[in-house]
């Protein structure tokens, strides 16, 4: 894949967004923070299931709920590569023993027919958005909803052509996993950009990092009894400049970005 540069970084966004799923007999999703769900809300993990293909056909699960990924809606094959991203310069904000880490999901163009259908998220984070939201989990179990497919391949092989490709960052709401960010990253990479969504440490309701943890959302705790979310925002400005740098800098941490 052609250089990605800072300069091509045309978009830094960060957001709580609706997520168009699928859920048999339920409205759509939307972000919410854990313990506040609507009436109507559904899983924002909804997504095709195993053996679907990517047209973002479905199957049954045993309790009769269909899980459903909207394809994407550009011409480009989606690939996609997980990154764990230390900032050893900076301590985390929250757990000030540990150095800031990240994880992020980079989506690009892809080689259609090259890499294996990558997974949504794993059991630990499914167990924690079910236990978050306990009308959710009458529906479906931690393993049903871990084990959904998306439509982007990990290990694809990029489409150089067409490149150079603008790098589209996508931060999500707070307390809200990367993963929730699936439907809306995967449609631009399918239209030719490159996606980075990312998990920032201790601000969600349960994110795995390396090393089999599960990082809960310790800067709730700290947050929430004040309201004041102005340390979440200056953390992320801070976590958005170290992921630009480490995807488009001289030493890119991103295998494709050369």
């Amino acid at each position: 894949m052609k250089k990605i540069t800072r300069g091509l970084a045309t978009a830094i966004v960060t957001l709580a967004i609706a997520v168009p799923a699928t859920l048999t007999g339920t409205a759509s999703a939307d972000q919410r923070a854990p313990g506040a769900p609507p009436a109507d809300w559904t899983a924002p993990f909804a997504e095709a299931a195993p053996g679907a293909d990517a047209t973002g056909d479905a199957q049954h699960h045993g309790k009769g709920v269909r899980l459903a990924l909207p394809r994407p809606t550009g011409p480009y094959a989606v690939g996609r590569d997980t990154l764990h991203l230390v900032d050893e310069h900076r301590e985390d904000p929250w757990v000030p023993a540990a150095d800031r880490d990240l994880m992020t999901s980079v989506y690009y163009p892809a080689k259609p027919g090259t890499g294996g259908r990558a997974g949504y998220g794993t059991h630990a984070e499914a167990k924690a958005v079910l236990d978050a939201q306990p009308d959710v989990g009458k529906l479906l179990t931690p393993r049903e909803l871990s084990s959904t497919r998306t439509n982007g391949c990990e290990d694809a092989r990029p489409l150089r052509a067409g490149g150079p490709y603008p790098l589209v960052v996508l931060s999500p709401g707070y307390t809200m996993q990367r993963s929730s960010l699936t439907v809306l990253a995967e449609d631009l990479a399918s239209r030719g950009c490159v996606v980075a969504t990312v998990d920032h440490a201790y601000e969600s309701g349960g994110s795995s990092f390396p090393g089999g943890r599960l990082l809960d959302c310790v800067s709730c705790d700290q947050v929430l009894p004040t309201g004041d979310l102005r340390r979440v925002s200056d953390g992320r400005a801070r976590d958005v400049s170290f992921l630009l740098d480490e995807l488009s800098g001289p030493k890119a941490s991103w295998r494709h970005a050369d």
